[in-house]
């Protein structure tokens, strides 16, 4: 022991599980929580709960964009093509995420997605959310250039591949 209190394991009179976790501690040693919240990993739980949220939030921009499209008469090819590309993108996602849910693959794909339906937003009539959709309009260049360099594994790998997708972010922000 260092005598820090993360390296801390469990008190001698707590009542210990085969593999040194405490009962009711939910299978982790101090010692697995404290490196968690070191190197922020997102329990399961939480994870689940993110990907629900994405989820929600590319269903609920999807219906919006199909309903601003169909109200303001756009062309059926521009309508169709960019609302396939959202949709196709969130479902390709969410069968990834059941795949493989440790890698990030699926939420960038629904990521991608939701950005992709946040640039619609200009396209509605109301002034307020007019302006945020503009404020959005190239909101889905980071997603996109960070799934292409990430694919299929979900990280990327090597610090030109990194520079690119930081600069991918960095332009979608700034323009």
């Amino acid at each position: 022991m260092s005598g820090d209190p993360e390296d801390a394991t469990v008190a001698h009179d707590a009542p210990v599980r085969a593999g040194g976790s405490t009962v009711g501690d939910g299978g982790r040693t101090v010692r697995d929580r404290a490196a968690r919240r070191r190197h922020g990993v997102w329990t399961p739980r939480a994870q689940r709960r993110l990907d629900q949220l994405l989820v929600t939030m590319g269903v609920a921009l999807a219906a919006h964009a199909v309903w601003v499209k169909v109200h303001t008469q756009r062309s059926g090819w521009e309508a169709g093509t960019t609302t396939t590309t959202g949709v196709l993108f969130l479902l390709a996602g969410v069968i990834r995420l059941r795949v493989a849910p440790t890698r990030m693959t699926g939420r960038l794909m629904i990521a991608v997605a939701v950005a992709a339906f946040a640039e619609d937003l200009q396209l509605n009539p109301h002034p307020w959310v007019h302006t945020l959709g503009i404020a959005m309009r190239t909101a889905s260049n980071g997603p996109l250039t960070h799934l292409v360099l990430a694919f299929p594994y979900g990280r990327v790998f090597g610090r030109a591949a990194r520079m690119v997708t930081v600069t991918a972010y960095a332009m979608s922000v700034a323009s």
